[in-house]
């Protein structure tokens, strides 16, 4: 079984609980972005200033 096999009403569950968590999804994808990038910009330097 992998994750993607979950049962749907679960997957229906978790992405209810992730608006009422995070009330636009637009939002959260901004969230992620800004995340992604503030990771990318550490590693990178980390390794050019290094």
């Amino acid at each position: 079984m992998t994750a993607l096999d979950g049962n749907d009403d679960d997957y229906e569950w978790r992405m209810k609980r992730a608006k009422e968590l995070w009330p636009s999804t637009r939002d959260f994808s901004d969230w992620t972005k800004s995340l992604r990038s503030k990771i990318r910009s550490a590693i990178v330097k980390f390794y050019v200033y290094d």
